[in-house]
């Protein structure tokens, strides 16, 4: 036990030692917080002061820094204050130099001015006097060609003055000369023909659209085309022509000879202006088109390298093979009599059957191409002959003048009766009678002079 007094009041206790060690505990705990309060408290009022110390020295220092830092920069004011004055000076007097070297340059600029302006003041008198001088000069000049063309256009209008009769003389002696001719026809009872490509045109009046674009051929299926053919057609008419005989028109279309089209017709590639049209309605357009104009002034048609059913009951007659010839009569039996032969039933049903003339060069024997001509008139189909002057002797002018005058009466009409057996018949006949024909040279057939066939191969697309 332990015993403790009270300080205040004397009294004494007495205490365990757990009681008087907590005792103990707290009056010790207490002393300790009080010394740690008291030397916070110290330490925090030596810091202050510290602070307070070191915050007066600082100042001390700032102000003797900035003093020394004014002091400096009053150094420097003064030292740029000195500066700046002897750049001045330097600046006024550089200028005042580069002025005094601008007066002069300016002093000889102006000089050069007042040279200038003298030459250019000369110059211009100079230019005045030559420009009046060029003015005198242009207006005698002009004057002078006015006079000159003055006087040509006089000149002209004389020499179209005599142009002009020139060429209305040329045109009456031309008309004279064929009134001449058309009455020499007339007192022989002959009709003046022409042969014509009606197709084929160079007028620059013709606008392009009228034309095939492929070939620049007039383009039938065009109403301004069509009118224009009608028109050539009409003055042909005009002009006296009672037989009209055009050529072509099949080529010109489609570009290919008949033998050509197998199996097409023409290429590719173009087409007519009026494409509802199908190419038959073109062709028999065309016909159409001749037909009704020459019809008006009662014109006979023959059409050549024409499409024939399509030109039915459209022309008076038809060729209709190809070409015969004057001077290799292998090409003429080949083409005139296997034609006649063979075409021979559209005569007088579609058209007159033309099998081609009978031509008279000197190449051919005369008993072969009289032969010729006689079967043409023993047929009943038309008769053209074209013969080269002075090749027929009396004899063979008469026997031709007889063939004629047969086939004038067109009273004759004999047919082929061998026509199954051969392409080229011998044996001709009708109701008053048979002939037989001998078509071959004493030789036989020859082929060294036949012209060339040509064949081409059109690929199928």
């Amino acid at each position: 036990m332990q015993e403790i007094k009270c300080p205040n009041c004397g009294e004494i206790f007495a205490l365990d030692e757990s009681g008087y060690a907590q005792i103990v505990r707290q009056i010790r705990d207490k002393e300790f917080e009080k010394a740690l309060k008291q030397r916070e408290k110290d330490f925090a009022e030596k810091k202050e002061s510290e602070l307070e110390l070191a915050g007066i020295r600082q100042k001390e220092e700032y102000e003797k820094a900035l003093s020394e830092k004014e002091s400096f920069i009053q150094q420097l004011k003064a030292q740029i204050s000195g500066s700046e004055t002897e750049k001045k000076l330097a600046i006024s007097e550089a200028v005042n130099e580069k002025e005094k070297e601008r007066e002069k340059a300016l002093e000889a600029k102006n000089g050069e001015l007042a040279e200038k302006a003298r030459t250019i003041e000369e110059l211009r008198a100079k230019l005045q006097n030559s420009e009046t001088e060029k003015k005198l000069a242009v207006s005698q000049a002009l004057q002078e060609k006015e006079k000159e063309l003055t006087q040509r256009s006089t000149e002209i209008i004389e020499l179209k003055s005599k142009l002009s009769n020139k060429d209305t003389e040329r045109e009456l002696k031309e008309q004279a000369l064929q009134k001449e001719y058309e009455d020499k026809l007339k007192q022989k009872g002959v009709h003046p023909g022409i042969w014509v490509r009606l197709l084929l045109n160079e007028d620059d009046a013709v606008k392009d659209d009228w034309r095939i674009s492929y070939n620049g051929c007039l383009d039938p299926s065009h109403p301004k085309a069509l009118d224009y053919i009608r028109q050539d057609v009409r003055q042909i008419c005009e002009w006296g022509y009672k037989l009209i005989k055009h050529d072509f028109s099949t080529f010109d279309l489609f570009g290919r000879w008949g033998f050509e089209m197998n199996p097409f017709v023409t290429h590719g590639g173009w087409h007519f202006h009026d494409r509802s049209m199908t190419s038959a309605e073109v062709v028999k357009a065309l016909y159409q088109a001749i037909f009704d104009v020459t019809k008006q002034y009662d014109a006979i048609i023959i059409g050549c390298n024409t499409i024939g059913h399509l030109g039915a009951g459209l022309m008076h007659a038809n060729r209709t093979g190809d070409d015969t010839s004057g001077k290799n009569w292998e090409r003429t039996r080949r083409m005139g009599i296997n034609t006649l032969a063979f075409r021979l039933p559209q005569h007088k049903t579609f058209y007159d059957v033309d099998a081609d003339c009978v031509g008279i060069a000197g190449n051919i024997p005369w008993q072969l191409n009289r032969q010729w001509a006689d079967v043409i008139a023993e047929s009943g189909t038309p008769l053209f002959v074209s013969a080269k002057p002075g090749l027929l002797n009396d004899t063979e002018k008469e026997e031709l003048r007889q063939i004629l005058v047969k086939a004038s009466a067109q009273e004759c009409h004999k047919i082929p009766v061998d026509w199954k057996d051969t392409d080229c018949p011998e044996v001709w006949a009708d109701e008053n009678g048979e002939i037989v024909y001998h078509w071959y040279d004493v030789s036989g057939s020859t082929l060294e002079s036949n012209d060339e066939r040509f064949h081409i191969t059109i690929p199928l697309q």
